[in-house]
């Protein structure tokens, strides 16, 4: 899933009970891999399930500047809990913040909102060009740049036999 920009976090919050704006600050944080997803349990219209990701590489903040991943997190799993529910329903937020109940097909949501940016490294250099032409800044042309750079050499460090 990419949650980095306007269109993704659009896109993804159909999956989540109840949308949040879309944060134009923050960090997007950064995977090679979608990770696993694996259910806990069911019961009736609840369920929880699991994602686990064991690739974390690290942030870019809004000033387009990479964050790597702490060495001994990067190498330890992220596991995430998710509480699902299955409805028809989704809120979403409209322009100016007001919200709107939308019906749709029956299917599992997660409950709650969206709240963090995350992007595979490669729609993560996608990301950061698009963000830098869009800037006058040159702290944030330069800080792109480098994260650019940092970005190509993690991307190649994948392999054949990762999904990245």
């Amino acid at each position: 899933m990419v949650r980095s920009t306007p269109e993704g976090w659009k896109k993804t919050s159909r999956i989540f009970g109840r949308s949040n704006p879309y944060p134009k600050d923050g960090e997007v944080l950064l995977t090679s891999q979608a990770g696993l997803i694996g259910e806990n349990w069911v019961r009736g219209d609840r369920a929880e399930v699991e994602r686990k990701w064991t690739d974390f590489r690290g942030s870019i903040g809004s000033d387009l500047r990479y964050k790597p991943a702490d060495p001994i997190s990067s190498e330890l799993p992220a596991i995430y809990d998710y509480s699902l529910v299955f409805t028809n329903r989704h809120i979403d937020i409209e322009e100016g913040g007001s919200t709107r109940e939308v019906l749709g097909t029956w299917g599992w949501k997660i409950e709650g909102p969206q709240r963090e940016r995350w992007a595979t490294v490669e729609k993560a250099i996608i990301y950061v060009r698009e963000m830098c032409d869009k800037s006058d800044d040159p702290a944030i042309k330069k800080n792109a740049n480098k994260t650019l750079a940092i970005l190509k050499r993690l991307n190649a460090r994948c392999g054949s036999g990762s999904a990245c």
